[in-house]
């Protein structure tokens, strides 16, 4: 079999068409060459043939106001267009070559050279294809796109007006002054991570020059919040078994232990807190930011406005307006009572904005680290439930910190193979969720 008719043979529009004629389409058909970022088809000019893409891959878009959006990518063996007919149909959309790319054509002219018997098997083929993607059809993804947009800005809209009664309420302002502090240590160790040149000796020696610091994490390293084979008997000794990142999670998780009261619902949030941290660390190593620390005391801390809610719910009158407020934004209003770092809590006062759009809208100095929380969380939730989604915009956060991939694929084969591997040294909620997840 020839190059060209094995070509031609890979394409379903021509499945059941014989050899010999395949090489006779090759002559009759006209194909086209199109150079990179080159139009085929513009929105609104008129087409009357059939399309199909024989080599390369070509995008769909669709202007909307000053901006163009993709609809569709077309790649290897997909079709678009509309049948060859006497009408023209006006495009509603522009089709640009994303590389080097030859298209097939079957206009009225090409359709009627061919035989009679292998006309009407190809058209029956066509008509027959589920993934046949004609104008038509591209209509109405371009109409589907915009109704997704009129709800999605309609949803922004309200999450706007939630973070705005949020900030201007001066009830919640009163109430937020009395939530406990966190210790004084946190914010030293959270000023010291906004140093972009700190190195993690310094962290580790801070936490040496405070010997109840070294008490606390010789502690908890020997409680049954881990499962260590072996006891730690000193401080050097658990930060060569655990590694420093973990020793500085240990002592900012401590910390929340000021604010929450040890009760089920507040230990679950830390539980979630620390997988989050975990899994932000995970991340920023992952982008090759230079503060991953930073992100592990983001992750810790994203829960504060869940705990202050869970805290306020005791004051009856003011139990039932906590609805009304957005949680990310009461975190946000806390650390920055309590004088945290503003990539902190300006950060967290963002996180929840990524399940309504995409990055366009975060401010460039907090992108990064929003990104990255967003993705955390992300990563969290699917390990609960692998089969519900869970972000919306996740490409484009990814995208964002230049990580190529799906997020399905870069928790499986590159976040949980790096967990799994010092399993046993993880906290126990974390062995928790990570326990039953196979490696791909």
């Amino acid at each position: 079999m020839s190059t060209e008719s094995k070509t031609f043979k890979d394409l379903k529009v021509f499945d059941d068409v014989a050899e010999k004629e395949l090489v006779s389409l090759f002559s009759i058909l006209p194909q086209k060459k199109i150079k990179q970022d080159e139009v085929l088809l513009k929105e609104g000019s008129a087409i009357n043939s059939l399309y199909m893409v024989i080599n390369g891959s070509l995008r769909v878009e669709k202007r909307e106001g000053e901006v163009n959006y993709v609809v569709y990518n077309l790649n290897n063996g997909n079709i678009f267009g509309v049948l060859p007919q006497n009408k023209n149909y006006v495009t509603g959309f522009t089709v640009i070559a994303n590389e080097p790319s030859t298209v097939l054509i079957m206009n009225e002219k090409s359709i009627s050279l061919l035989k009679p018997a292998t006309k009407e098997r190809v058209l029956f083929n066509v008509q027959s294809l589920d993934y046949l993607m004609n104008v038509a059809l591209m209509d109405e993804i371009v109409k589907e796109r915009q109704r997704c947009k009129l709800f999605q800005h309609l949803i922004l809209n309200e999450y706007n007006q939630r973070r705005d009664i949020t900030l201007n309420s001066p009830t919640l302002q009163e109430a937020i002054k009395k939530i406990p502090s966190l210790p004084a240590y946190t914010y030293e160790l959270a000023g010291l991570l906004t140093k972009q040149t700190v190195s993690s000796d310094k962290v580790v020696d801070y936490i040496k020059s405070d010997p109840s610091l070294m008490a606390l994490v010789l502690k908890t390293v020997n409680s049954p919040l881990y499962s260590l084979s072996q006891k730690v008997t000193d401080f050097h000794h658990a930060v060569l078994l655990l590694g420093f990142s973990q020793i500085y999670q240990i002592v900012i998780d401590n910390s929340l232990n000021n604010v929450m009261p040890n009760k089920p619902e507040f230990i679950e949030l830390r539980d979630r807190a620390l997988m989050v941290s975990t899994l932000a660390f995970e991340i920023a190593m992952l982008c090759g930011y230079d503060r991953p620390l930073l992100l592990s005391t983001i992750g810790t801390l994203h829960i504060l406005g869940e705990v202050v809610k869970g805290l306020l719910k005791k004051e009856t009158d003011f139990a039932e307006a906590l609805s009304l407020f957005d949680d990310a934004v009461i975190a946000s209003e806390v650390l920055k009572n309590w004088k945290m770092p503003e990539i902190i809590y300006k950060s967290i006062g963002y996180y929840k904005y990524p399940d309504f759009a995409d990055p366009t809208g975060i401010p460039s100095d907090v992108l990064k680290t929003v990104s990255m929380l967003h993705l955390a969380i992300g990563c969290f939730e699917f390990l609960k439930n692998p089969n519900r989604p869970v972000s919306a915009f996740a490409e484009e956060y990814l995208k964002s910190l230049s990580i190529s991939g799906s997020l399905d694929d870069i928790i499986m084969k590159r976040i949980i193979p790096n967990l799994k591997k010092r399993f046993e040294l993880l906290p126990k909620a974390v062995q928790f969720i990570l326990k039953d997840v196979k490696i791909v």
